[in-house]
């Protein structure tokens, strides 16, 4: 099984994106089923008066923001909260999707890895734990591990290769993503050769 942490598409015309002010009290930790949209926009809407359709998938604090055909690819593991956008006309997108994991969970196997822990809180709970890898190996083979989930190392959202796929498949805009083994913080802001875009 291959894993990849998904990110913002390097590209202009893809939005980073912040919390709107009508969400300004929403946490993603209190993601759940409800009716009420969280609200997002552009965060550098004032410097880019040119951006204004939004991509089919964006993400946002270890959450993505996607399409309703999107959205029916996760099944598990996940809380789903309905969202819009607001571009920079302030026009309504509707019809997206908030998905959260719920899952805290990691598919890399320290004792093959090499890295350093540089902040230690809590030498049991790797999530009070800062680790810097030099070289990440995954296990290959691990039941019943989830599809979509938050890695207790890395600290971020990592997707595996059967999502990857669904993405792939509907050409789905606005991420690109790293093989989790390849990944460096610094690679998602500078074109290299490991990053896969669709």
């Amino acid at each position: 099984m291959k894993y990849y942490v998904p990110f913002r598409t390097l590209r202009s015309d893809i939005p980073s994106i912040t919390l709107h002010r009508n969400s300004e009290n929403f946490d993603t930790e209190d993601t759940r089923n409800t009716s009420n949209d969280v609200f997002f926009e552009e965060a550098y809407k004032k410097t880019r008066d040119k951006f204004s359709a939004p991509p089919e998938a964006m993400i946002f604090d270890n959450s993505l923001i996607v399409i309703q055909e999107v959205k029916e690819i996760f099944k598990n593991n996940v809380s789903i909260q309905p969202a819009t956008f607001i571009d920079n006309d302030n026009k309504y997108h509707e019809k997206y999707w908030l998905i959260k994991p719920s899952t805290y969970y990691s598919a890399i196997n320290l004792e093959k890895s090499d890295y350093e822990i540089t902040f230690i809180l809590d030498s049991n709970e790797p999530l009070f734990n800062t680790y810097e890898f030099e070289k990440i190996v995954t296990f290959k083979e691990k039941k019943n591990s989830p599809a979509i989930f938050i890695d207790t190392y890395l600290k971020l959202l990592v997707i595996d290769e059967s999502i990857l796929e669904e993405f792939k498949k509907q050409k789905i805009s606005g991420l690109s993503f790293l093989n989790i083994e390849a990944f460096k913080f610094s690679k998602m802001f500078q074109e290299n050769d490991d990053i896969i875009n669709i």
